[in-house]
């Protein structure tokens, strides 16, 4: 029989998740803002806007798949016991976000 956990058992998980929904809220209302604007403008403006949103979500999503990504390979390492190997994965994977960040930029 499935067992739902008690609500205190949720405190640490929500503890953690607090900061991303922080993000996402604000990122949404700050989407919903823009392009509040943009229609106050005009139809080719909202067109505009809604590309250039587009591209964005896509790169922004883009990046956020590589930190989910690093971040499990990193608690997998850091699970196994190996602080060094940690570090020396963090450091690479600072330096590949630096890189595909800047490449992002430039495009």
């Amino acid at each position: 029989m499935l067992k739902l956990p008690k609500l205190s058992e949720y405190a640490s998980f929500l503890q953690i998740g607090w900061f991303g929904f922080l993000r996402t809220a604000a990122l949404l209302l700050t989407f919903t803002l823009a392009t509040a604007i943009a229609t106050r403008i005009g139809t080719i403006e909202v067109a505009g806007h809604q590309v250039a949103n587009n591209i964005w979500l896509l790169l922004a999503l883009t990046v956020d798949a590589l930190a989910i990504a690093a971040q499990a390979l990193v608690g997998k390492i850091l699970g196994e016991g190996d602080r060094g190997e940690a570090r020396a994965l963090s450091n690479r994977l600072l330096t590949l976000g630096l890189g595909v960040g800047i490449a992002l930029a430039i495009i």
